[in-house]
């Protein structure tokens, strides 16, 4: 069997469908972190999946935040499932015929924490519990194994109480795994920990010393056992070897207890393998360099892992679509699929089983809404669907199809002859360049405006007094004074001018020929040129002083003084400062003009 993990950073952010990205990370257990969807925005495509059986957690605070799902093969139904990790969702999602809830169970022990807290702590839609029958493979002894998904909080270092929140996750989410432990239960965690735990798992890490003393490497400290390889039982495969082992290799048995802390299931296979991230910044393009943070994870309990159960773990970078990359675990274990679906299961969901109508049903028009005849009754629908299969209409259908048709062409008529009184009432309307021609004689301010006579039709936004636009004779005001002063027209009478300005006799100029007439293109020409006079723009971007290519242009997102700024950096990946392909330390603010 195999376990995979991948926080996938929005699940209906996928350019391919649901069903065949499942099918392409090949694990019978698929765990995602930050689905980014709620209960509301659930769609069938995505709780109903053919062949997998799915479980969610959905945020109750935000829309679009957070959010953990559980996917199944059918063949590894899971025997309960529970969302969260206090217990408070318990039996929300329904309960079974025999009267229980399916849910887990084995919460540990909270008493530091309040309710409210607890509330709190589960409201993000960060938890999914799924509880397994498995078989040992060789010896066919069966176990149960607890699979928790977990996506914690984030230390925000601009909300300090982000902070507080995630340790107390923490403590929540050892107090329950520790109780399943003790219950019986083996315990795989999963998922992105937002945490790294060691200077090997970061990029850049900073002072060795002031790098441990992090509150969450802390608590992972004390929730792991050492990873080292005298800690582990011989053999073991290195990062040399191949990570697959025969099926005779497994213990005949399970394991004893071995109390309960927790293997860092990747460390125990690639205890020296460096810069293996899982987490890269999208924004500045990390994932190219390799400047990333391994944040997600496979655990194992203590018994699980000192055994060879445990088989494989690793990760997978080339697999994209998010700013994270999945985390793969394989275990000597067959699943033993339970006989029926535990509550939380989307497939049981109202929405999805069939119980209830779809709310689009509740928005189509009947004919009752639509002013006509009562709807038939059932009985009426079927004896007139019968007759029209048999070529033959009913008297009834026949009178309301009548009815019908003369309803709709009534209303047909009227709706034309009222959308052409609306039309005849509205004026023509001309072009923005007709309000910024130059006025000169017997220049035109508008098309409708006839040179050096009546208005010819109806011209929109028009001054009562002057029957001029007000916006126009201000900006022909304008454009006069730039031409030499108001009224300076050397009477041209009924000269015009052309689109750049120069003197044209409309009875001798070709240019009024339509067959000729390039003033149109002109004119287009003449409205981009203004407004790229007008709006400039800002200066081609400088070059970085690393490279010597066109620094790009980012904004300042962050809240603070200099929120909104614009800079220059340099365009290449973010990455280490040896990298010479990486990004330089070119950065330059933009100056205001």
């Amino acid at each position: 069997m195999s376990v995979l993990t991948w926080n996938i950073n929005g699940i209906r952010a996928s350019r391919v469908s649901l069903k065949a990205l499942l099918d392409s990370l090949d694990a019978d257990v698929v765990c995602l972190q930050e689905t980014k969807v709620t209960r509301d925005l659930l769609d069938e495509p995505t709780a109903v999946v053919d062949g997998y059986n799915a479980y969610f957690s959905f945020s109750r605070v935000r829309s679009g935040y957070s959010g953990v799902a559980t996917y199944c093969r059918d063949v590894a139904t899971p025997l309960a499932a529970e969302e969260g990790l206090s217990g408070l969702l318990r039996g929300a999602s329904g309960r079974r015929d025999d009267g229980s809830d399916g849910s887990v169970g084995c919460y540990g022990d909270t008493s530091e924490f309040t309710v409210d807290e607890l509330q709190a702590l589960d409201a993000e839609g960060r938890a999914v519990v799924t509880q397994h029958r498995v078989r040992l493979a060789g010896s066919g002894e069966e176990r149960t194994l607890a699979i928790v998904n977990v996506y914690c909080p984030r230390a925000d270092p601009d909300r300090p109480h982000r902070g507080d929140f995630k340790l107390r996750f923490y403590r929540l989410l050892e107090a329950r795994c520790v109780a399943l432990r003790n219950s019986g239960s083996h315990v795989i965690v999963v998922g992105d920990l937002n945490t790294a735990h060691r200077p090997i798992d970061h990029c850049d890490p900073e002072d060795p010393e002031l790098f441990q003393e992090h509150p969450g490497r802390k608590w992972l400290d004390q929730f792991l056992c050492e990873s080292s390889p005298s800690a582990r039982p011989p053999p073991r495969p290195t990062d040399h070897d191949d990570d697959s082992r025969n099926s005779d290799d497994v213990s005949a048995s399970w394991p004893d207890a071995a109390g309960p802390r927790f293997v860092d299931a990747f460390r125990l296979f690639h205890p020296t393998r460096a810069d293996a991230f899982t987490c890269w910044c999208n924004v500045t393009g990390a994932r190219v360099t390799n400047y990333g943070t391994r944040i997600d994870y496979v655990l194992a309990d203590g018994a699980l892992a000192a055994s060879r159960v445990l088989s494989a773990c690793d990760i997978a970078p080339d697999v994209l679509g998010s700013d994270h990359c999945p985390v793969r675990a394989a275990l000597a274990l067959d699943f033993v699929p339970a006989p029926r679906r535990p509550p939380l299961c989307a497939h049981l969901m109202p929405e999805f089983a069939g119980r209830q109508r779809k709310l689009s049903a509740f928005l189509v028009k009947t004919p009752a809404d639509r002013g006509g005849e009562p709807e038939a009754r059932p009985s009426e629908r079927r004896v007139d669907r019968a007759a029209n299969v048999a070529g033959k209409a009913t008297p009834a259908a026949a009178a309301g199809k009548v009815k019908r048709a003369a309803r709709e062409s009534h209303g047909t008529k009227a709706k034309r002859a009222k959308g052409a009184d609306k039309a005849a009432d509205v004026p023509a309307r001309g072009t923005l360049l007709s309000f910024l021609k130059r006025p000169a004689g017997g220049a035109r301010l508008h098309p409708a405006i006839p040179a050096g006579g009546a208005c010819a039709g109806p011209v929109p936004c028009r001054d009562k007094d002057s029957g001029t636009s007000p916006e126009g004779a201000a900006m022909a005001a304008g454009w006069a004074e730039d031409a030499g002063g108001a009224g300076d027209t050397g009477g041209m009478g009924g000269v015009e001018l052309d689109s750049v300005g120069r003197a044209t006799d409309p009875a001798t100029d070709p240019a009024t020929d339509p067959a000729t007439d390039d003033r149109r293109p002109r004119q287009r020409n003449l409205g981009t040129d203004f407004w790229k006079s007008v709006l400039k723009g800002l200066p081609p971007a400088p070059p970085c002083r690393g490279h010597g290519e066109p620094c790009l242009l980012r904004t300042v997102k962050k809240p603070g003084q200099n929120f909104g700024r614009r800079f220059y950096v340099c365009p290449r990946p973010e990455g280490h400062a040896t990298n010479k392909e990486a990004r330089c330390n070119s950065f330059t603010w933009v100056t205001k003009r």
